[in-house]
């Protein structure tokens, strides 16, 4: 796992946002969309425990754990890209 990515894993194991109510008193529609869009990638993904990792004004990240050929794996989701790695437990 790249430094970045064990960053943000760090930050997902301690977050306790599950939604965009969680970090946000109202939010925007395309805060709402890329919410949606996380949503759809975790169920796609078959994963679990969808968070926001990081929110401020602007943009938020999310994650997400699920498991692929035995091995736990963190999708990390920022408004540029989408990063999966493996989890070193």
């Amino acid at each position: 796992m790249k430094t970045r990515e064990y960053k943000a894993y760090k930050m997902y194991k301690a977050s306790n946002n599950y939604s965009l109510y969680d970090v946000y008193g109202r939010f925007s529609e395309a805060k709402s969309e890329a919410w949606k869009y996380c949503k759809e990638l975790c169920e796609y993904k078959n994963g679990n425990n969808l968070k926001i990792i990081t929110a401020n004004n602007f943009q938020f990240t999310a994650g997400f754990e699920y498991e692929e050929t035995g091995k736990l794996m963190f999708m990390y989701i920022t408004k540029v890209y989408d990063t999966e790695c493996e989890v070193d437990v």
